[in-house]
């Protein structure tokens, strides 16, 4: 198997070629293989709309907006932002499956002292959390774990979050998704039709025996019959000025916000994510995002001999049963599983994620190949949705 000289995409990868010298055609092409970015004029109608949208309904309900804060350094200078720039009164919502990093909390507790915030949580009762994470572990989509997991977690919170402004009144659910985290479908607003057309891979498990009335009021379900106002789902970091992952990490320390050490993105994440990178490695034989990084690599945000050694380390450390285990082992045990029965639902896996057009896609680079870019914005892509006073 071949490996790029400039970035760290291989030779099965599909569609790739590479010259005599070892070079991708993403390296060397014009667009060299990033994700189509909307053009300005677009950008700059979104932003006024969200700043428009923000003047229109200061102080007229009981929060302005409601922020989904997980403890990370997105989240944290999203909020940083809304409060200290656009002076926004905002409800902070934080859920906890049972799974969260030890510095999630912790971090959480800090912004929300620093900047004066409101917060809402919602803890998981143990028992619907492991039923709903063990359905998610053994029921993968062909391209793992974490094609799987993220996105249909991912779900769950904007549901709650939902649920929480239509019982608050918010007119606003905000995520801090970065510029990076775009496609034609999530850039700006999820529309509402989009949101209800991934609830397709949760496929039935709502209706599972585990998920009680009064779980069941804690989330929001697509044609649940009550009659509530859906509040418009922003991701506002896509329009507002943000510089680099590293330039955020500097600033939230700077401010005294959050600890730069403590903004990192492989101390932040769950122990499911190590989990599923784990599972992963040890099926496809390498850890998952190789394309994503190699994005990164070729955009010139990150170093390819600091990626090729962690890619080296973290599947032989997968091999050796080693990588992070003394967060993997508690996660085994939490959902029941072992390792075994996970890697044979991998093999056993048929649906693929092809159907999806979302930011959880872990293959980048394979609609460039393809000369079908991934988000090619337009005006109707980017439809106004105003709030209803």
């Amino acid at each position: 198997m071949t490996v790029c000289k400039k970035c760290l995409l291989t030779s099965d990868y599909p569609g790739i070629k590479f010259d005599s010298e070892g070079v991708c055609q993403l390296c060397r092409s014009d667009d060299r293989g990033f994700r189509s970015s909307p053009p300005s004029r677009i950008r700059e109608d979104c932003r006024r709309d969200f700043e428009e949208t923000i003047e229109r309904i200061r102080g007229k309900y009981p929060y302005d907006a409601l922020l989904c804060l997980s403890g990370g350094k997105d989240s944290a200078y999203l909020a940083y932002l809304l409060t200290e720039q656009y002076g926004l009164n905002i409800l902070a919502y934080n859920m906890r499956p049972g799974f969260g990093s030890n510095l999630a909390g912790p971090n959480i507790s800090r912004l929300v002292k620093k900047l004066g915030l409101s917060l809402t949580t919602f803890c998981w009762p143990p028992g619907f959390s492991r039923a709903f994470y063990r359905h998610l572990f053994t029921h993968p989509l062909r391209e793992g774990l974490t094609a799987t997991v993220c996105r249909v977690c991912h779900l769950a919170l904007l549901s709650s979050a939902i649920r929480v402004a239509q019982k608050e009144g918010i007119p606003l659910v905000l995520i801090g998704y970065s510029p990076l985290q775009v496609t034609r479908n999530w850039f700006y607003e999820l529309k509402k039709e989009t949101f209800m057309e991934q609830y397709q891979l949760a496929g039935d498990f709502r209706e599972h025996s585990v998920i009680s009335p009064e779980i069941k009021e804690r989330f929001y379900f697509p044609g649940g019959g009550e009659d509530l106002s859906f509040p418009r789902i922003l991701m506002p970091m896509h329009v507002l000025d943000y510089p680099s992952e590293k330039e955020v990490r500097e600033k939230l320390q700077q401010l005294g916000l959050l600890d730069i050490r403590r903004t990192l993105t492989r101390r932040t994440t769950c122990d499911l994510r190590w989990l599923m990178a784990h599972c992963d490695t040890l099926h496809f034989g390498e850890p998952p995002f190789r394309d994503w990084v190699s994005e990164k690599i070729r955009k010139g945000e990150e170093s390819r001999l600091k990626y090729l050694l962690a890619f080296k380390l973290i599947s032989c450390l997968s091999r050796l049963r080693l990588l992070k285990r003394g967060r993997v082992r508690p996660a085994l045990k939490k959902l029941g599983l072992t390792e075994e029965e996970i890697l044979r639902c991998l093999k056993e896996a048929r649906e693929s994620e092809e159907i999806f057009d979302d930011i959880y896609r872990i293959n980048p680079s394979r609609d460039i190949i393809g000369r079908t870019k991934i988000s090619e914005f337009t005006t109707e892509d980017t439809e106004i949705t105003e709030v209803t006073e």
